[in-house]
């Protein structure tokens, strides 16, 4: 094993190209899955120093070249794009918690099981998820190098949440020069332009270096009524009401102004003329018989969030001597971000001696308050990442080492306009304050300030780490295959994390949100190990183990083994075996317990009393959602089999097979689960069903909390989040790469099939449910894509295909496939002017056929598809 010497030179050599090299993204690229290094670096998911081409797990690199020529302006809309974000991920959506974070999903197991790393150190769970997930267009791409993704499990490496893989995001170091970058993007249609600036700036000598980037990005607004897919239509013929929740509309929905039975079993009617701005009469709204007052509520949301982001990066090194060097490494992010959402819509009673009650009885009315305005959530972020630390060679270079301490700060806040306080507009409704006849009367103005809420969301994580590396190789212990190699070392974190909504929402007393806060900390250690045995010239066996220790969870202990064998200079078979561990989101072990009062039936109790289900009457319960401190990790088995074979120089083809059990599985349930595990005696740690004493053998009521002397949990229904589930995935990865050099120029052919044999999961009371092909569990992602070079010009196509799945609704989501266009001229002064058609046949997203776009179908839609439509992108960059 040859040892690194220089981090400059190992860091210049992992970013060189091969032949064999396998496209991952949607876009145009051309990640190299297996570099021909002449040193051995730190690859991701090993802590033993090799070269990319020798090691037994697949691993994918992305260069910062592939992004830019991907015509995405950020590496977080790149990155969701890729082939391995397998069922799509979280958009930024207006009208949603998360706000504007771009999140990535390795094997769909979920962003909170994908573990992002920067410089091969974890980037703590962004706060705006409340989870683990990364937000990883927070990172600015100017300042990447390349992007190793490993689709392989590696809690044995990493830890907690790495149990679909890991994206390890490489950042510049050693850099000479000055760069500077300005582009923009402009979809065919109205919104969503982008614009952004990056300036790159870097200096290095034998004393050490020091590189700064600075980066600047914009993303407008898309609106629902600005794509043709997601616009009001009302498709009945003239004179016949739309059907509220059938294809007859789109963008509307029946709580416009409508009447209902105080049972909720009768359409009253419209409330009012049903003639002011955005209202349509509508047939059976909600589903229920009769006829109401509709609102055309896609004339005034937005789909996404516009965003303007800033973000820097500084790294430092300074060599002490030959053996030694301190580093430094700053990341800082500012973001401010808008979501609009239609007016609020809110159900409450109106009395029937209202003064605007014309029906002459209580009944519940559906009402937006379109004289409020739209619910506009304005959010701002501040990320500070620090680390810093001291590296080199001990015993006469035998010996590496990494010590590091590291500081993590994420602030964000968000502030909600146009909201309603529930109880406030009851009183209203009540005296005749608010004229919900008209809400533009002039005569509301009052009415309407009393009743509106401003909302707010305080978010605050803070992070500390500290660690140490070692590895080398054991070169007086000699196998067939050369000296072992070795790594080890320990790491500490602790987190702490606080989501604190305001007042209004914690009592439950608006209408148009909702929320509770969150708040809670932790703290870890581990200790891991790794051995990389040559037991042969041909053949290498790694062994890693990790034991990690939290203080609110208990301990967890990961082991992993894998192995690369060469039997010939063409093949290579590579298998991996391990088992990991999530550590349960700090949200779903401490948010604040939530009430509510859901209609269900006492079954347990109907019959013990001879009682038949169906005549078992529905009864309000008082019920408690929130988190579980008694939760335990999610712990997981995954095993990988690839082959890579090489026939020619520059032919390769690989395929891997890989699957991932993960058990004990964090679910919620809904009221109806929670009773029936009582019944069966299968209540999980941590939630309750608390009665009065059981009666001649019929268990007792359940009980209220008001007036009890037994606080919670004892008392009321307490459901939690709880290790409730299990799933499995199985998939197949298939790669080939062919390169051609001819008189006229070079080509390089790739492609890339995704295919998710099984999803299945298990859970309580419903039992085995495959998810495979069906609504957003596509079974197959291709892509296809061939770049072309000559001299100065470099041309990139690609395809996407995804297949189609059924749907939920009746309908299915039909095949989409789009197609991309890329040109990059280097001018003879050295100034890269590059141009770009994203979804050049300007393709719509895959709709629902059943139902149309939804608010039920939508994030389907959203997270598989692009929705942007045709997009023109253009950069110019110079490099001094």
């Amino acid at each position: 094993m040859v040892k690194r010497t220089k981090l400059a030179t190992a860091i210049k050599l992992a970013a060189l190209g091969a032949a064999g090299a396998a496209m991952l993204s949607a876009t145009p690229t051309f990640a190299q899955d297996d570099i021909n290094a002449i040193e051995e670096v730190m690859v991701t998911g090993s802590r033993i120093a090799s070269a990319i081409s020798d090691t037994p797990r697949p691993v994918t690199t992305v260069s910062l070249e592939d992004m830019q020529l991907s015509g995405y302006d950020t590496v977080g809309e790149y990155l969701r794009h890729s082939t391995y974000n397998t069922l799509g991920s979280y958009r930024d959506q207006s009208g949603s918690s998360f706000g504007s974070v771009a999140l990535v999903d390795l094997k769909g197991l979920g962003p909170d099981r994908t573990a992002v790393l920067v410089n091969g150190r974890r980037v703590p769970g962004n706060p705006w998820t409340g989870t683990s997930a990364v937000d990883i267009s927070t990172i600015p791409m100017a300042a990447i190098e390349r992007v190793e993704i490993l689709t392989d499990s590696a809690s044995a490496v990493y830890g907690a949440d790495a149990i679909g893989g890991v994206v390890n995001v490489i950042m510049k170091k050693n850099w000479e020069g000055v760069e500077i970058s300005v582009g923009g993007s402009q979809p065919d249609r109205d919104d969503a332009k982008g614009e952004n600036f990056s300036f790159t700036a870097g200096t290095a000598s034998d004393k050490g270096s020091i590189v700064f980037s600075a980066e600047y990005a914009k993303k407008g607004t898309i609106y629902d009524r600005d794509r043709d897919f997601s616009k009001v239509k009302i498709n009945s013929p003239a004179g016949v009401l739309p059907v509220d929740g059938s294809t007859d509309l789109q963008g509307i929905n029946g709580g416009g102004n409508s009447a209902f039975s105080m049972d909720f079993s009768r359409a009253l009617g419209p409330v009012g003329t049903c003639d002011y701005s955005g209202l349509t009469p509508v047939a059976d709204p909600f589903g229920v018989p009769g006829t109401g007052c509709g609102y055309a509520y896609a004339d005034f949301k937005a789909i996404t969030r516009g965003y303007e982001r800033r973000s820097t990066f500084l790294a430092g090194e300074y060599n002490i001597n030959d053996d030694h060097k301190i580093f430094f490494e700053n990341r800082y992010m500012n973001k401010e971000d808008l979501g609009v959402f239609a007016p609020a819509i809110g159900g409450f009673v109106v009395d029937e001696t209202a003064p605007l009650n014309t029906f002459g009885e209580d009944f519940i009315l559906y009402h937006r308050f379109v004289g409020h305005g739209t619910r506009d959530d304005s959010g701002a972020s501040n990320e500070l990442d620090t680390t810093i630390g001291l590296s080199g060679n001990l015993f006469n270079d035998e010996v590496n080492y990494e010590v590091y301490a590291r500081d993590y700060r994420f602030e964000a806040a968000e502030i909600g306009y146009n909201y309603i306080l529930t109880s406030v507009i009851e009183d209203l409704v009540t005296s005749g304050e608010y004229n919900f006849l008209n809400p533009f009367d002039e005569d509301n103005a009052g009415a309407i300030a009393a009743s509106s809420a401003t909302l707010s969301r305080d978010i605050n994580t803070q992070f500390e780490g500290y660690g140490i590396t070692l590895d080398g190789s054991m070169d007086s212990v000699q196998l067939a295959g050369g000296a072992i190699g070795w790594a080890a070392g320990w790491e500490y974190g602790r987190e702490s994390y606080q989501d604190i909504y305001d007042s209004y929402r914690e009592a439950g007393n608006v209408l148009g949100s909702a929320g509770n806060s969150s708040s809670g900390s932790r703290s870890r250690q581990a200790v891991f190990g790794e051995v990389e045995l040559p037991v042969l010239d041909n053949l290498a066996i790694n062994v890693a183990a990790r034991f990690d220790d939290y203080d609110d969870v208990g301990s967890e202990f990961s082991p992993m083994l894998s192995g690369r064998y060469q039997p010939t200079d063409w093949l290579t078979i590579r298998a991996s075996w391990g088992e990991g561990f999530k550590a349960p989101n700090l949200t779903a072990m401490y948010s604040e317990l939530a009430q509510d009062f859901p209609q269900a039936p006492d079954l347990l109790r109907c019959r013990a009393q001879g009682i038949a289900d169906n005549a078992c009457p529905n009864s309000q319960l008082e019920q408690h959602t929130g988190g579980n401190p008694e939760l335990q990790p999610e712990t997981t088995e995954s095993y990988n089999i690839g082959f890579v074979i090489e026939p020619l120089d520059s032919l390769s083809m690989s395929v891997d097979l890989w699957n991932i059990t993960i058990d004990d599985v964090v679910q919620t349930l809904d009221t109806n689960d929670v009773l029936e595990l009582e019944r069966q005696g299968q209540l999980a740690p941590g939630m309750y069903v608390n009665r009065t004493p059981t009666v001649n053998g019929i268990p007792g009521n359940i009980t209220r909390c008001e007036g009890n002397t037994q606080p919670l949990p004892f008392c009321g229904i307490v459901n939690v989040y709880g290790n409730l589930a299990s799933r499995e995935v199985q998939g197949l990865d298939f790669k080939i790469n062919y390169g051609l050099e001819t008189g006229i120029g070079s080509f390089d052919f790739d492609a890339v099939l995704s295919n998710i044999q099984k999803y299945d999961e298990e859970l309580p009371i419903i039992g085995v449910i495959e998810r495979a092909g069906t609504q957003g569990f596509p079974e197959n992602r291709f892509n296809f894509g061939v770049r072309y070079s000559l001299d100065m010009v470099t041309v990139v196509y690609n395809y996407t295909w995804i297949d189609e799945t059924e749907s939920d609704y009746g309908g299915k989501f039909e095949q989409w496939d789009s197609h991309d266009l890329n040109f990059l001229y280097t001018a003879p002064f050295g100034t890269e002017f590059s141009f770009g058609i994203q979804n050049l046949t300007d393709e719509d997203p895959s709709i629902e056929t059943a139902t149309g776009w939804n608010t039920n179908t939508e994030s389907v839609s959203t997270g598989l598809y692009s929705i942007s439509g045709r997009v023109y992108s253009g950069n110019i960059r110079h490099r001094f």
